[in-house]
């Protein structure tokens, strides 16, 4: 019986070690639909190398690795409006959907 539950321990931990493994993208700058000024500061963490990309332009260049393991860039030439940052790693992948205003405005309003 206890080596039963001690399999059942094991098998259970399994999963919450490949969930913090997982690959994941994340705004560190703003959030990611209040982008301005065409750049923001990106982490990537779960991979050493992930190939990065932003609307299918390869971005991996701007990224350094951080401190928390993972890697931070900053992605530039982002001209207003909706852009797809996809960061893959082997079969991982994870993406975020980016907004990207002017840096005159407006954000979170109507037009001036």
């Amino acid at each position: 019986m206890r080596a039963l539950m001690g399999v059942l321990l094991v098998l259970a931990a399994v999963p919450a070690a490949a969930d913090a493994a997982a690959l994941k993208v994340e705004t560190v700058s703003t959030r990611p639909d209040m982008v301005t000024g065409g750049d923001v500061l990106v982490r990537v963490t779960g991979a050493v190398r992930p190939r990065v990309a932003v609307d299918g332009r390869d971005v991996s260049g701007a990224f350094r690795p951080a401190d928390d393991g993972g890697v931070l860039g900053l992605v530039d030439g982002l001209a207003p409006g909706a852009h797809q940052l996809v960061a893959t790693s082997g079969r991982d992948r994870a993406s975020l959907d980016l907004r990207a205003h002017p840096i005159t405005g407006p954000v979170f309003s109507g037009p001036h």
